[in-house]
């Protein structure tokens, strides 16, 4: 049998045999290993940050990194996707239609992800995405933009970065609210009652906002009763105890809304009557809606409705003398 021995080379260890293969035999063997076994540890990393802040209406800018550099060009992916409504929405270039279903104004980035960037032997690529001046107010938003895995690279660190898209439409806080009756403003006593309150631009910051309802009758159906009572705000059920009873002669019931509820296009708010099986007369009830801006009340316009009883009305016969 052959005798091998163990020999270190500049500090790399080698089987050496009477065979004569040695260093030249360690040599040729190296040579004809494919690259990526060589050295797996030179395939880059790619991370990605994001640039400043910007303006709707200009460009957002990330760059790609890979580490090391690449010997050759290679293409990697990105997803994009942006939080808000500030990505160009269409793109006439690419041949590829808007799904079914979709709005005209339906964002382009989440639907024509991922993206792909060439990094070259320089080992940076930046990129940047389109966005929107429109005149329509709205919350400061965000395009987002995360590296995906791929052939030729490995997803480094940071592997998602974003930047901060600001509107620059009217003020933070609506000049009004309008507010309006879902279908008819004649209901019948059972039916739930919406009301839809339109601000006239969309806050972009949170508004404590309040209805105010008053009514006449008894055609409220309120929470009492409800086995999660007990963890109801004060607020609620001091509104709820309001709605109880007739409420001709009553102040207004308030409620607070969501502090959202002027950041969206529309708010709906619901209220319940009940079918009681009481006979009654019929009620109304009227609303408005109030917010603060500038240190002055802003209220909006009132609706009413009217509220008809179904109950049958009960005649009773009474004798009140004697029939000769």
């Amino acid at each position: 049998m052959a005798r091998s021995t163990l020999k270190k080379v500049r500090g790399i260890e080698l089987l050496y045999g009477w065979s004569g293969l040695g260093v030249l035999g360690f040599l040729l063997g190296a040579s004809i290993l494919p690259a990526a076994a060589q050295s797996p540890s030179t395939e880059p990393a790619v991370s990605i940050t994001g640039g400043p802040s910007v303006t709707e209406g200009a460009d957002a800018t990330f760059t790609l990194t890979a580490n090391p550099a690449p010997a050759a060009d290679i293409t990697v992916k990105v997803h994009l996707d942006d939080r808000g409504f500030f990505a160009v929405p269409w793109v006439p270039d690419l041949d590829r239609e808007v799904p079914d279903g979709y709005p005209d104004s339906f964002h382009y980035l989440r639907w024509y992800s991922p993206t792909k960037v060439i990094i070259g032997t320089g080992g940076t690529a930046s990129f940047t995405v389109a966005t929107v001046d429109d005149s329509f107010a709205e919350l400061h938003g965000a395009i987002d933009a995360t590296v995906q895995a791929g052939d030729g690279y490995s997803v480094g660190s940071p592997s998602s970065a974003s930047v901060t898209v600001k509107d620059n439409d009217s003020p933070d806080i609506p000049d009004k609210v309008t507010l309006s009756i879902r279908n008819s403003s004649t209901i019948t006593e059972g039916t739930v009652i919406v009301l839809v309150a339109r601000p006239s631009t969309r806050a972009q910051v949170s508004v404590p906002t309040k209805v105010k309802i008053t009514r006449t009758g008894d055609f409220m159906a309120t929470a009492h009763g409800n086995i999660n009572w007990p963890s109801f705000s004060d607020e609620y059920r001091n509104y709820q105890d309001c709605l109880q009873g007739d409420g001709t002669g009553k102040g207004a019931c308030t409620h607070d809304l969501h502090l959202g509820a002027l950041r969206a296009e529309s708010n709906i708010y619901n209220i319940g009557t009940w079918n009681d099986g009481v006979d009654e007369p019929d009620g109304t009830l009227t609303a408005v809606v109030e917010y603060e801006k500038t240190g002055e009340t802003v209220t909006s316009n009132s609706v009413t409705l009217s509220i008809r009883d179904n109950d049958p009305t009960v005649v009773s016969l009474v004798r009140t003398g004697t029939v000769s």
